[in-house]
């Protein structure tokens, strides 16, 4: 533990799967989703563009 993370959710809530910390980042995709009912044919993680990880990779480096 204590390693900086970057999680991507596409169909599920992130708020409800990651514990947010300093060196923890969360990034979730615009799909609208029902925590109680996941759609399982929803691939909307691979809309996240390439450049949103790389930000928050960038914001990470700079902690360290």
């Amino acid at each position: 533990l204590n390693v900086p993370s970057i999680t991507l959710f596409g169909s599920t809530p992130g708020y409800r799967n990651t514990y947010v910390t300093d060196i923890n980042r969360v990034i979730e995709s615009e799909s609208k989703v029902d925590p109680y009912k996941i759609n399982k044919g929803d691939f909307s993680i691979g809309d996240i563009e390439d450049n949103k990880v790389v930000l928050k990779a960038k914001e990470l480096l700079q902690l360290a």
